[in-house]
This record gives structure tokens, C-alpha cells and sequence, in this order.
């Protein structure tokens, strides 16, 4: 009898972590898409900062007024072929977080809350860029309903909402 009540806890202590586990999974894979950034964006401008490290001048400028395209299974930039969507993260960061995760403060990329939402695709790893960096726009900061700010590599960049609609025209 004593054996199968260690037997007993002994699965105990194994199985319920478990399913603690796929519960916690399935319910992230629940979230719900960033519905925010859905739509075409156009890089209008570079947000000069002290952070530039990959890109080089000349493909920095290249980028400006090319567009981002999100859907909710898939993306593209940088003149590719759509990529999907396999994970995506959104969390708030406080000015002082801001500041720790990205060495600017978050007024330098002309945000004015205390709080940014940053919305992360794919790991920050999919697709292709001038051959060496994965495609902007898999970082995001957002700004307002109709600007937001893309981390590429160092490199900060306004876009904006191509076509935007706006509440009271829909």
C-alpha cells in the first residue's frame, strides 16, 4: 500500500507541472494579434539617436519611403515576398525600461508617453535585408493610432498609416 501511495505522488509531482505547462502554452498561443499595426505603413523618416549600428547610411536612407505591410499571418518590407507570422510578443515598457532594453530614452524617438507598447514579430529574425540583417519592422513601438515607431538594427524610423481611417469615417 505504501509504495503505491509514493507511486501516486510521485506522478502527481510529475503530470501537474505538466499540464501547468500546456495550459500556460496554449493559452499564450491565444493572445490575441496586435490588431494595432495591421494595414500598409510607409517609412517616412529616420529618428537620428546614438544607437545606429547595422545598416549603413546608404541603406538607412534606401529604406525611406518604401513600405510595411502587416496581415495577421504574414508581413513584408524591404521589397520581399511576404513572410509569416510565426510568434509575436506585445508588452509595455516604462520610460526606465525603455532606456535599460534599447540605451535611448524613449523622448529621443519623439514619444511623449510614459509608457510605449513594443510589439515583437517573429523573434525579430525573419526574412532578408541588403543580404545581412532579417527585415525591418518586426520591432514596433507604438506612437499613436496613426504612427509608430520600427527598430531596425540600431536604426529608428517614423512611419506612418497609409490610408488611414480615421474614427467618426468608418
Amino acid at each position: 500500500m505504501r509504495a503505491i501511495k509514493i507511486f501516486s505522488i510521485k506522478v502527481s509531482l510529475i503530470f501537474f507541472p505538466c499540464l501547468s505547462i500546456i495550459a500556460c502554452a496554449s493559452s499564450a498561443a491565444k493572445a490575441e494579434f496586435p490588431k494595432e499595426i495591421l494595414g500598409e505603413w510607409i517609412i517616412e523618416s529616420i529618428i537620428q539617436t546614438d544607437a545606429i549600428q547595422g545598416p549603413s547610411l546608404s541603406q538607412q536612407q534606401k529604406l525611406l519611403g518604401s513600405t510595411i505591410e502587416y496581415k495577421e499571418n504574414s508581413m513584408k518590407s524591404c521589397w520581399s515576398d511576404p513572410v509569416p507570422i510565426t510568434n509575436y510578443e506585445k508588452k509595455k515598457l516604462n520610460a526606465n525600461d525603455f532606456l535599460s532594453e534599447n540605451k535611448i530614452p524613449l523622448g529621443s524617438l519623439r514619444i511623449q508617453q510614459d509608457i510605449v507598447s513594443e510589439i515583437t514579430l517573429n523573434n525579430r529574425q525573419a526574412g532578408t535585408c541588403f543580404e545581412d540583417f532579417p527585415l525591418p519592422g518586426q520591432v514596433i513601438f507604438i506612437k499613436n493610432e496613426v504612427e509608430m515607431i520600427v527598430a531596425f538594427e540600431g536604426v529608428y524610423y517614423l512611419v506612418r498609416k497609409n490610408n488611414p481611417v480615421t474614427k467618426g469615417t468608418e
